[in-house]
């Protein structure tokens, strides 16, 4: 008895030995096709999981309120053209660049996986305030970092026109407003008020040439 039950054991072993060598390993998922093109291409600058500054300046494109308020438009405008002046390159091959549209649109579909929550519901009015005093709080308050209209300085050039043609009048509320949390833009709301947003929105729209088109309706 005591042979039998050793023997069923053994089999037994051998058996559960069998079933492990025929399994096979699980294979890794494939990254998806937009995931592959930022790994690498886009990584280098604005890190692999988008949190921004890794070489030029690049900005955090997994910023929670970025992804919020930014639009599809404007994130293939940046990839498609570039930023001149830059070190952002356009990538769209009617610009030279190695991207196709679905590839573009690829690239686009990835970075909307670091949004954290629904879009927000943006201010989109017509710039209604002062561009001699936003000219003012601009000196006061945002030259340092961003420098003579928007492109001197060492952080994002928000005076950059293809930037300024893409981005909402909403959208650079928004970014007054709230600021980017977790980069060294501040939220101005409590400095500036309304007023002062509604004038340093008015001072970006006249570097803007040509001006923006109206924004698209959100389906």
């Amino acid at each position: 008895m005591r042979r039998l039950s050793t023997f069923l054991t053994s089999c037994g072993f051998f058996s559960l030995l069998a079933v492990s060598a025929c399994r096979k390993p699980v294979p890794a998922a494939k990254p998806s096709k937009g995931a592959e093109l930022y790994g690498r291409m886009c990584a280098v600058c604005h890190g692999a999981n988008g949190e921004g500054y890794k070489a030029d300046s690049a900005p955090r494109l997994a910023q929670p309120d970025f992804q919020a308020s930014v639009s599809d438009q404007y994130l293939r405008e940046a990839i498609n053209n570039g930023r001149m002046g830059t070190t952002m390159s356009a990538w769209s091959k009617e610009r030279g660049g190695p991207l196709a549209a679905e590839d573009v649109a690829a690239l686009v579909q990835h970075l909307r996986t670091w949004a954290k929550g629904p879009r927000v519901s943006l201010d989109e009015r017509a710039a209604n305030g002062d561009s001699g005093r936003g000219e003012n709080i601009y000196a006061r308050e945002c030259f340092r970092c961003h420098g003579v209209k928007g492109v001197g300085g060492p952080n994002i050039h928000i005076g950059n026109p293809q930037l300024l043609q893409a981005a909402s009048n909403g959208f650079l509320r928004y970014a007054i407003k709230i600021g980017r949390p977790g980069t060294l833009m501040p939220s101005f709301e409590a400095t500036l008020g309304d007023a002062g947003i509604e004038d340093v929105t008015a001072l970006l729209r006249i570097w803007a040439s040509p001006p923006p088109p109206p924004p698209a309706a959100v389906p």
